[in-house]
């Protein structure tokens, strides 16, 4: 979907955690990305949306660790 598309261009190693969920909740928000069906960033606080993108975030990195595609390590300390 294009939230784990634009995920995926985002962790090149050199961004912390944060720093990637802070850039697909700005993104979410001017309209740039198409959210997942479940998040609703016109209707959230920046707070829930921050929560919810953190959680999927790391729900995705986790599958894309398991399936292979990415190493354990790619967020920046």
């Amino acid at each position: 979907d294009a939230f784990a598309a634009r995920l995926v261009t985002l962790l090149d190693g050199s961004k912390t955690e944060e720093r990637v969920v802070e850039q697909l909740v700005a993104d979410l928000k001017a309209g740039e990305l198409k959210p997942p069906k479940e998040v609703q960033p016109r209707k959230w606080n920046h707070e829930r949306l921050i929560e919810r993108t953190r959680s999927a975030t790391k729900d995705l990195i986790t599958l894309f660790v398991r399936h292979g595609v990415l190493e354990a390590d790619i967020l920046a300390e």
